[in-house]
């Protein structure tokens, strides 16, 4: 608990006197940077008709409601410099390299479990591991969820989603955006995404939903899973709906610019949870601001808390490590109720 009160106060010092940690050491997209600009009625319009701007920058994707901004550098201008640059920018509120995220490195996902072993796993009664001790109780919330209206949302940010799996056709679990109309190019509800029916590909930069790592098909399926046989048709109805967001490519990797969008797409196209089974050692300030967006629209943030079997209180792994109150920082268990040997943990950071 005191490492987690130094590390808030810490973050509170560094957000109030304009600080920024660039972590360097990690890996970024090469030629892009993004920016939040300071909240004062006049930056915005300021630092986008300087010349400078204007010289070295191509902006890629705003976002308003928070005031950052995305932006490609112009040939030969580095990274490292313009960040450098705009630190000492009057109207820059911090500037960061657009750090680069990935799905965890180590899985099981071979392991193909029957529908009795899952509930095995997402129905214990306790859990012995470094963290909190707390119960799971899964099973036991999902089989008394009512829905009386529409069914609560959970967005998958991950490597998209096999929409067209059996299990999930069969369910009715995928999520459809019925204010749209498939494939004829236009935006028609207007929310900026063209055809974005089933959810949005932040990779392709279009509606076209498909998953070629299959990470993300595996962990829709286990959110499935918890409350339903999905291995036995026909299927149930599910009592949620999934939204696939790709933002992680091929190789699970993905930005922390198509990280944001796909937070903010969420949030305003109605999802009510988040799942993220990802991430990284780079803290990326404008991927917090995201998520503290998500927790003041009432959206419940989940993070994995990575694959390394490291401790996340001495070896932050992010989203997952930051102090947001609605991040549930999940570890993995297995069969008998016990940490996974892979997984990290924390006796403070990890739920």
């Amino acid at each position: 608990m005191a490492r987690t009160l130094v590390g808030y106060f810490i973050g509170l010092i560094m957000s109030v006197c304009g600080w920024t940690v660039i972590a360097w050491g990690q890996a970024y997209v090469p030629g892009e940077v993004i920016v939040k600009l300071k909240s004062n009625g006049k930056s915005s319009g300021v630092f986008f008709s300087k010349a400078s701007t204007k010289a070295t920058m191509n902006l890629k994707k705003s976002y308003s409601k928070m005031n950052i901004h995305h932006f490609a550098l112009k040939p030969g201008q580095s990274v490292e410099e313009k960040v450098f640059e705009l630190q000492n920018d009057p109207d820059v509120e911090y500037v960061e390299p657009n750090y680069i995220f990935s799905k965890p490195v180590t899985e099981s996902e071979s392991q193909t479990l029957s529908y009795e072993e899952m509930q095995v796993e997402i129905a214990a009664t306790s859990v012995d591991y470094p963290a909190t001790g707390a119960p799971i109780h899964a099973k036991a919330i999902w089989s008394s969820l009512t829905v009386p209206g529409a069914k609560p949302i959970v967005a998958v940010i991950d490597t998209g989603v096999d929409i067209n799996h059996p299990v999930f056709v069969g369910s009715q679990a995928i999520w459809t955006n019925s204010d749209e109309i498939p494939n004829n190019g236009l935006d028609d509800d207007g929310n900026g995404y063209i055809d974005d029916v089933n959810g949005f590909n932040f990779v392709d930069n279009n509606g076209n939903m498909y998953d070629d790592d299959d990470h993300g098909t595996h962990v829709a399926g286990i959110i499935l899973g918890v409350g339903q046989d999905i291995y036995t048709a026909p299927f149930d109805e599910s009592k949620i709906e999934i939204m696939p967001l790709k933002f992680l490519d091929a190789n699970g990797v993905g930005s922390t610019s198509s990280a944001i969008q796909a937070i903010y797409y969420a949030v305003h196209n109605g999802a009510k949870v988040i799942n993220n089974s990802w991430g990284g050692p780079a803290y990326s300030a404008a991927l917090h601001d995201a998520i503290v967006y998500s927790y003041n629209k009432g959206v419940t943030f989940l993070a994995a808390s990575g694959n390394a079997g490291s401790d996340n209180d001495f070896n932050p792994m992010y989203p997952a490590s930051y102090l947001v109150p609605h991040i549930v920082s999940v570890a993995a268990i297995t069969d008998i109720e016990q940490l996974a040997s892979f997984s990290n943990y924390g006796r403070d950071s990890v739920h």
